[in-house]
């Protein structure tokens, strides 16, 4: 006869029922909302809604042009975080046959918000950094002038993957120029301001 001692008898039944899923012997924590590493890059349509003043015969129209976005963020599983972004903007009229090119360059921190739900996501950034405003003819040198600039960005993303992502966002970036070299007074105070809308569509990688 077999003799099977009791304890180790109630031991091997245990381990017979006890599930393969049990929660002492599995990861079951659910995968983060958010990766916590974004590269994006958009390019779009942009147009300068303040005053912006030029000669009665200049062509053009200086106002409407091309604008990019390139940036980083980092994001905590929450959706909260911070990043940095780059916007920039091209535009271009003539003046007694001389071609002049407008640029705007714009640099800043990013406070980062960030909601998911399921293939699609919104977003919100907001932030204060360096704003940059020149005037350019080609062979012939250029002129700028630099001040303080600030943004607001509300954007939407579809999750191709976990890993990419196609998005689109619209908002402003707006500068303050110490003095106006441009003849572009905004304010009956003299201040000189360049306030431009966005709307960009681009490419979002994650990891």
């Amino acid at each position: 006869m077999l003799l099977i001692d009791e304890t180790k008898t109630h031991e091997i039944y245990t381990r017979a029922v006890t599930p393969a899923w049990d929660s002492k012997e599995c990861n079951c924590d659910e995968p983060s909302r958010f990766r916590h590493n974004t590269f994006y890059a958009n390019i779009g349509y942009s147009c300068i809604v303040s005053k912006f003043y030029m000669p009665l015969d200049a062509t053009g129209h200086p106002k409407r042009g091309i604008d990019w976005m390139a940036g980083y963020d980092w994001m905590t599983e929450s959706g909260f975080g911070a990043g940095l972004m780059y916007s920039g903007y091209k535009s271009s009229y003539s003046l007694s046959d001389i071609d002049f090119a407008v640029k705007l360059a714009y640099i800043a921190p990013q406070f980062v918000m960030k909601q998911r739900f399921r293939q699609w996501s919104i977003e919100e950034k907001l932030g204060i950094g360096y704003f940059n405003y020149r005037e350019s003819v080609k062979g012939s040198g250029s002129v700028s002038a630099s001040g303080v600039g600030y943004n607001f960005l509300l954007g939407t993303e579809y999750h191709v993957s976990d890993l990419i992502g196609i998005g689109a966002n619209i908002g402003y970036v707006s500068g303050s120029l110490p003095e106006d070299k441009f003849g572009n007074s905004n304010d009956e105070d003299g201040s000189t301001g360049i306030f431009r809308l966005h709307f960009n569509v681009g490419l979002r990688f994650h990891f």
